[in-house]
């Protein structure tokens, strides 16, 4: 990706000129001020700040805000590859796909805020419907149990990568967090302290997704062995 460097005098440093833009290096900048900043730091501004640029020239290139938000967004969705294999399994390969979606979403935390305010920003987010359904309809699913598929692994899917996706920067040790769990005076939640703290680890992730896809899809094996 490139980088362009923000300095501290950005209102006053010496603009690029107009027609010096272009489309891939707004998208880029956009990137940037998302991994730097967030979905609430996003503006034009932000965006032409980063390309040394005024904020108009960029919309000599864009519409608005939304359809550079969306491209720096579908950009980074095109970027998974999601492909059938009907030699396996298809429960297998689904597990697979949802495994792959939320280990990229996981290394790209910027994006997460910013899907769920625009969860359909382009052809990517197509693509990625597109692995899901077809596998799911090679299984044997009707139309309306793959649509189910693909809408429990996307809710499961992000919220791993949202909710529990604060469980990897926590400043508590799970051994830590099992041990005050295990002190609460409510006995169900008690007893099973240590895998309550180990909420949202890959293993657990893979069998939830097992379960999930294994239950809603018919006749597929309820054992899918991880990659």
């Amino acid at each position: 990706m490139v980088s362009y460097t923000q300095g501290p005098e950005s209102e006053t440093r010496r603009r690029r000129a107009r027609n010096s833009l272009t489309r891939p290096e707004i998208v880029a900048a956009a990137r940037e001020v998302l991994r730097d900043g967030g979905i609430g730091a996003f503006t034009i501004r932000a965006v032409a700040d980063r390309l040394g640029a005024s904020a108009m020239s960029l919309y000599n290139h864009v519409d608005s805000k939304e359809e550079v938000l969306d491209s720096a967004l579908d950009g980074l969705l095109l970027e998974l590859q999601l492909a059938d294999d009907p030699s396996r399994p298809v429960a297998e390969v689904l597990v697979e796909h949802a495994e792959r979606h939320l280990a990229h979403l996981r290394a790209n935390r910027w994006a997460i805020p910013a899907l769920f305010r625009r969860p359909d920003p382009g052809p990517g987010a197509a693509l990625i419907g597109e692995a899901y359904l077809a596998t799911a309809l090679r299984g044997g699913a009707d139309s309306q149990t793959a649509v189910d598929v693909f809408t429990a692994i996307i809710a499961t899917v992000y919220g791993a990568a949202g909710f529990l996706g604060s469980a990897g920067e926590s400043q508590q040790t799970r051994e830590e967090i099992a041990a005050m769990i295990a002190q609460v005076p409510f006995p169900a939640t008690a007893s099973v302290a240590v895998p309550l703290a180990a909420y949202g680890d890959d293993a657990q992730l893979h069998r939830i997704l097992t379960a999930l896809i294994s239950g809603l899809l018919p006749g597929q094996p309820g054992d899918v062995p991880r990659t």
